[in-house]
């Protein structure tokens, strides 16, 4: 039996970026590939849609942008990688909008996700971006026309 009275309802959400016409079946598609993330309160708004692949030469880097809200205030991001890893951190000062960028070079296959937390310790987790570092394959020879 459901009880709102004594279980908190609603307070965990997905988000998913869905492209075209929303409804049922592509809000679950979208979660699916992994366009999504899921908020206790703060909101995260990136300039790469999380479960897309993000090709950057090896050696290159890329910046990864995201526009932070939280109505209790920002208090920090992290960026997560391979095995969870926090592969950096920024805090914030409990402004209710922030930008946070991170600069990330290439050397293999990863992903990076965030954790955002506001000044009440409510977080949401993003699903991850994925890095592909692609090698640059020089394209063969052109055969020898007199054979």
């Amino acid at each position: 039996m459901h009880d709102v009275w004594q279980y908190a309802s609603g307070e965990v959400r997905a988000y998913a970026h869905v492209p075209g016409t929303l409804d049922a079946d592509t809000f679950v598609t979208a979660l699916k590939g992994g366009h999504a993330f899921v908020t206790f309160g703060p909101m995260v708004y990136p300039d790469y849609t999380f479960g897309d692949d993000l090709k950057v030469a090896k050696g290159e880097t890329a910046t990864l942008g995201f526009d932070l809200e939280a109505a209790n205030g920002l208090k920090a991001i992290r960026l997560v990688s391979d095995g969870g890893k926090v592969v950096e951190k920024r805090a914030f000062d409990g402004a209710v909008e922030e930008r946070a960028e991170f600069e990330v070079t290439a050397t293999k296959d990863t992903f990076y996700a965030v954790i955002v937390e506001d000044q009440e310790g409510k977080k949401a987790y993003s699903n991850p971006i994925w890095l592909d570092a692609m090698s640059h394959v020089p394209a063969p020879e052109a055969a020898d026309a007199d054979g």
